[in-house]
């Protein structure tokens, strides 16, 4: 009697381990069935050939046959997703994955670029770029003074020029940013480079390039947009001062004019005042020769450096140091078509200082 108790007490015993242990293990099944569904995906769209980033963590590249790249059973909430190719600028974007999701991101990568301009002697001649793959057959015609190609991929390209049975070779590089000049004398086997859109010796950016020093300059640099101003007025308000030039290298003496009369007539923190009380160093040197950019010289720094997108610019509109009326003065706005205007010397613009060097 006493064993068949004990049979039927073990019997008893097993039966609740085996329950319990289905019970675990139907929780457990539960739990994965849970964590199984708490994932999206992420599907990239965008051309072959780029690293694909999660959270910081190389995942693969994106490639032709899919279109991209696609990411399977991602846990669902907050990720950042980065693209990055070598010559294109990196993008990426943050997301908050829902359960099953499937999150698109479709993007093109922006080429990290420079652009060209070419002039030669003689005129007509043939450019060769074999990287870009151009030729006599293929945009390298040049018959134009001013031979130009935008959009061109930072790196170095070597360039062949053929006039009248010569050729001169040229090794180019190409910076971010960057609009290069070559002024090319086939005749002499000769090639200059500009420098516009460089960085200039006191550290801001240069934006003309007279071809020659002459009158103890060749270049036109813009100040760092670190020391640019904002809201301040161009002073003199009635008075007509006769800083009136305004082709490029009279900046300089305008604004020399229109400081000697605010001092003498105490009148402070005004922009030519500003520009020429600037103090910059760089590298060691300091540099304080700067003045007002007259009306076409800050055109160029509008169309050779804003229309760029160097110098980091504002779209607002900017003082010149041209005077136009006793009352008024040449301002532009660097982001619409309308950019000319003549300004009360009362109203508050931005200002950025040029030197010349």
């Amino acid at each position: 009697m006493e064993g068949g108790n004990k049979m039927k007490n073990n019997k008893m015993k097993n039966k609740r381990i085996f329950f319990i242990s289905l019970l675990l293990l139907l929780i457990s099944l539960t739990n994965f069935f849970a964590l199984a569904q708490s994932v999206g995906y992420i599907q990239i769209k965008c051309e072959s050939g780029a690293a694909v980033f999660l959270d910081n963590n190389f995942v693969g590249n994106t490639s032709l046959e899919l279109g991209g790249l696609i990411l399977q059973d991602i846990p669902a909430g907050s990720h950042e997703v980065k693209i990055v190719k070598e010559g294109f600028k990196p993008q990426s974007v943050k997301i908050d994955l829902k359960v099953n999701e499937i999150y698109l991101y479709e993007l093109s990568l922006k080429q990290i670029s420079g652009s060209l301009l070419i002039e030669t002697i003689p005129l007509d001649c043939i450019i060769e770029i074999p990287k870009l793959n151009i030729s006599k057959e293929n945009y390298g015609n040049k018959t134009e003074k001013i031979w130009g190609f935008s959009a061109i991929p930072i790196g170095s390209y070597r360039i062949n020029f053929f006039a009248l049975g010569k050729k001169v070779k040229y090794d180019l590089q190409v910076e971010e940013g960057v609009q290069m000049q070559l002024l090319v004398n086939i005749l002499k086997n000769e090639v200059k480079e500009m420098v516009i859109g460089k960085k200039g010796p006191a550290g801001g950016i240069v934006f003309y390039d007279k071809g020659s020093y002459s009158d103890g300059w060749q270049y036109l640099e813009a100040a760092p947009v670190s020391t640019e101003w904002t809201d301040k007025q161009w002073g003199s308000d009635e008075t007509l001062i006769g800083a009136t030039g305004t082709g490029i290298g009279t900046g300089q003496s305008n604004t020399t004019k229109i400081v000697k009369w605010l001092n003498s007539h105490s009148e402070t923190d005004c922009a030519a005042q500003l520009c020429a009380a600037l103090v910059v160093e760089n590298n060691g040197v300091t540099y304080s020769d700067w003045f007002l950019p007259s009306k076409d010289e800050l055109i160029l720094m509008h169309t050779k450096l804003y229309l760029e997108g160097v110098g980091g610019f504002d779209g607002g509109a900017y003082w010149s140091s041209s005077e136009l009326y006793a009352g008024t003065a040449w301002g532009q706005i660097f982001n619409t078509a309308f950019n000319w205007s003549d300004w009360g010397k009362y109203y508050d613009l931005r200002v950025r200082a040029v030197r010349a060097f």
